[in-house]
């Protein structure tokens, strides 16, 4: 479900679901993506820097999760900057 790229979705919240995954092999996160909470989780590796790709992402929750490294730069949204919250 999480892997299809041929999906595509505005909402995605699979936050306190005890899952663990490679964040860096999702392909949910198209440019139509405006709000991700996956929080609460046993996500892994760093946050991909595709994710900057996701311009109308607005809600980005990733908290209580195995990741490391840094946060990607260079988001380039289609509303004001800084127009999504990073909780």
């Amino acid at each position: 479900m999480f892997l299809n790229a041929s999906k595509t979705s505005e909402r995605i919240d699979i936050s306190r679901n005890n899952i663990a995954f490679d964040l860096s092999k999702a392909s949910f996160m198209g440019e139509t993506l405006q709000e991700l909470d996956i929080s609460h989780n046993k996500i892994r590796v760093s946050i991909p820097s595709r994710i900057t790709d996701c311009v109308m992402l607005q809600v980005f929750n990733v908290t209580y999760n195995r990741l490391r490294g840094k946060v990607p730069s260079g988001w380039k949204t289609k509303f004001r900057p800084g127009a999504f919250d990073m909780i």
